[in-house]
């Protein structure tokens, strides 16, 4: 989830959505812009990297109270 400052009149995203908070579902760069009470228009622009969730089998059953080192 990517929020903007509550409190604003007016919300526009790059992705075309008017609300104060996106879901983002992939990387890139995300832009808000919002207006105030006098009409005044501010952006900001964050860009944001997903990283893969590393998979990792086990090759030995692990006993509760066990270790395992992980990339040593």
């Amino acid at each position: 989830t990517m929020e903007a400052t509550p409190g604003f009149a007016a919300y526009l995203w790059s992705t075309g959505e008017t609300t104060a908070s996106i879901e983002i579902a992939e990387g890139g760069t995300y832009c808000v812009t919002v207006v105030d009470e006098f009409g005044c228009e501010f952006e900001s622009c964050q860009t944001v990297i997903l990283y893969p969730v590393s998979q990792t089998t086990l090759e030995a059953d692990l006993c509760f109270g066990g270790s395992v080192v992980v990339g040593g």
